[in-house]
């Protein structure tokens, strides 16, 4: 199947206590950023989840129903995966990204054939994530004229947090974290 150059992210929960589903367009950061990707480790994880503790609009939120590669292909919900979905403060930007662990990011080939077993692994700090998308396609565009532009946000999102009004954490449904503060 032809390649749509964007990741689709199936988010489902309530708002207003009306259920809602909603499709977020990642766009592919491979095809932005030709041969290279961004990774982040153990640092990136722990930092980010520190600054979940202690800011009240930073949230972890349980509500990823589904992954479509731009291939559209569909990954599996126990793949270590997860979206960081921010707005920034004063003017309101958003920006997200789509991190994929490195392993599975590598063998995306072979997704139908394999599962990851250890289901409670998506934030396994042993782990290496790729950014695999970038949201909103302004964004991306900014970042593919310019890749500093996406260093400064990731260094702006851990160095001065509070320069971000929100910040999601978004994993799949099934995911609990052993965190107390979860939606």
């Amino acid at each position: 199947m032809e390649a749509n150059n964007a990741w689709i992210v199936i988010v489902c929960g309530k708002a207003e206590e009306e259920d809602i589903r909603v499709a977020l367009d990642f766009q592919d950061t491979e095809s932005l950023f030709q041969s290279s990707r961004f990774v982040v480790g153990e640092t990136f994880i722990t930092e980010l989840l520190d600054q979940i503790q202690l800011h009240e609009t930073w949230l972890i939120k349980t509500v990823i129903e589904e992954v479509r590669t731009p291939q559209n292909q569909v990954l599996p919900l126990d793949s270590p995966l997860f979206a960081l979905l921010t707005k920034s403060y004063p003017r309101g930007l958003s920006a997200g990204v789509l991190l994929l662990a490195e392993d599975v990011t590598l063998q995306l080939d072979e997704l139908d054939d394999q599962k990851n077993e250890e289901t409670g692994s998506i934030l396994n700090l042993s782990q290496r994530f790729l950014v695999v998308g970038v949201s909103p396609v302004g964004f991306a565009v900014a970042c593919a004229e310019d890749s500093r532009l996406f260093t400064r946000f990731i260094s702006r999102l851990l160095k001065r947090p509070e320069a971000f009004t929100e910040v999601s954490l978004l994993l799949p449904q099934h995911f609990q974290l052993d965190f107390t503060k979860t939606k």
